[in-house]
């Protein structure tokens, strides 16, 4: 998938995540990120809100459902956010691409687009989620992601080298805690975004 980004220039706003579930929700509900700072490092929290949210927001997890169309699944309060959108509006033909490898591959269900937020080249993300429909996603030192157990990369980003593709080591971000079953942690057993969508020509 990496040189489809390439190739369209959209590896430093768009990355290829793995869509997954955190909470379920209720009838008017959004799941919309918001950015807290605490001692210069930053925090997502994504909670359910509603569309009349008093911050402004933008998708921030989309599935490519067919050449042309794109779903939202996650929305955030960050800018970088939206100047992403923006170039994902001006470049249709890196969605198309996308949607024919996804669908080639046979992970049309599995793996949608996630939009790159700017982290400190030391650190990495790492989700996790609370009871409540909390999900936290926050900074963490590398080094301390290499040896924190029971994770599961969730997003891939991509920059080009001399002979190809590379998948960016500080950004191929987030992580997600699972369980000893290998499930996601607490409030995953009730879905709120599942494409479930079946291609056939």
């Amino acid at each position: 998938m990496g040189p489809i980004f390439i190739k369209h220039q959209m590896f430093r706003s768009w990355g290829l995540t793995l869509l997954h579930n955190h909470f379920k929700l209720e009838q008017g509900e959004l799941p919309i990120q918001d950015i807290g700072v605490k001692k210069s490092e930053k925090t997502y929290i994504t909670t359910p809100r509603f569309s009349s949210y008093e911050k402004e927001f933008f998708p921030a997890v989309l599935h490519v459902q067919s050449a042309n169309n794109l779903i939202p699944l996650e929305f955030s309060t960050d800018c970088s956010a939206l100047i992403a959108n923006e170039e994902l509006m001006k470049n249709p033909e890196f969605v198309t691409d996308l949607y024919h490898s996804l669908v080639e591959n046979d992970l049309i269900a599995n793996f949608g687009l996630i939009y790159g937020k700017i982290v400190n080249s030391s650190y990495g993300l790492v989700e996790l989620n609370y009871e409540g429909r909390i999900s936290r996603l926050t900074e963490v030192k590398n080094n301390d992601i290499s040896n924190m157990k029971n994770l599961i990369q969730t997003s891939w980003f991509f920059s080009p080298k001399i002979n190809g593709t590379n998948c960016v080591p500080n950004n191929c971000l987030s992580y997600c805690e699972k369980d000893s079953q290998g499930n996601h942690q607490n409030g995953h057993s009730q879905p709120y975004h599942d494409p479930g969508v079946k291609i056939t020509n």
